[in-house]
C-alpha cells in the first residue's frame, strides 16, 4: 500500500533513482531441516531486479556484521538454480538500522562493498551492506535538510526540533 514511502526511504539511503519496488516474502527458505530460520524485516526488489533487505534492530546484537553478511549471502545464493550461469546473479543490498553502535567508525551511515585493499578497486558491485547507527546519529550534528537525515530523525524521534524540520521539509514523512 505504501510503496511510494518505501521508494522515498530507499532513495535517501542508496542515493539512486528508483521507479518501482516489489515487496517479497520475508522468510528465507531453508535448504536443510537443520538450517537456521531467517525472517527479514523488509525484503524487496527495486528497478533492475536489485534485491533489498532492510533490518531494524533495537536490541544490542554483538554479531550484527556477521548476521548482515549471513542474510546477504542467503538472498544472494538463492538467486541461482542448478545449471544457471553466474551472470544471472543480481545486486543484493542489506540495510541495517540499529539503535546501538556496532562498528568502530565515527560515521553513523557506513556502506561496505568488496574492494581490493590497497588500490580500492571494486571487485563487484553485487554486494552492498549499509549500517545506520542511530546512537551515533543522535550524538552527531547532522544536516537535517538532507533526506537521509530526515528519515533517521523520524525513525529515532528523540530530537523534536529535528523531527519538526524533517516533517516540514519532507511530505513523505507525514504519511
Amino acid at each position: 500500500r505504501n510503496k511510494d514511502i518505501l521508494i522515498a526511504f530507499l532513495k535517501a539511503i542508496l542515493k539512486i533513482d528508483i521507479k518501482d519496488v516489489q515487496i517479497l516474502n520475508s522468510e528465507l527458505p531453508k535448504e536443510n531441516i537443520a538450517d537456521k530460520k531467517s525472517i527479514l524485516d523488509i525484503r524487496a526488489t527495486i528497478d533492475n531486479n536489485v534485491e533489498i533487505d532492510v533490518e531494524i534492530q533495537v536490541a544490542r546484537t554483538i554479531y550484527m556484521p556477521q548476521r548482515s553478511l549471513y542474510y546477504w549471502s542467503k538472498i544472494y545464493c538463492e538467486q541461482l538454480e542448478s545449471g544457471e550461469k553466474y551472470n544471472k546473479l543480481k545486486k543484493t543490498v542489506c540495510i541495517n538500522i540499529l539503535d546501538f553502535n556496532t562498528l568502530d567508525t565515527k560515521k553513523y551511515h557506513s556502506m561496505f562493498k568488496l574492494k581490493e585493499n590497497e588500490e580500492n578497486y571494486i571487485l563487484t558491485d553485487l554486494l552492498e551492506i549499509h549500517f545506520l547507527e542511530l546512537e551515533k546519529f543522535r550524538k552527531s550534528n547532522p544536516n537535517i535538510h538532507e533526506k537521509l537525515n530526515q528519515w533517521l530523525a523520524t525513525i529515532d524521534t528523540e530530537n523534536e526540533k529535528w523531527l519538526e524540520v524533517a516533517m516540514k521539509e519532507n511530505p513523505k514523512l507525514k504519511e
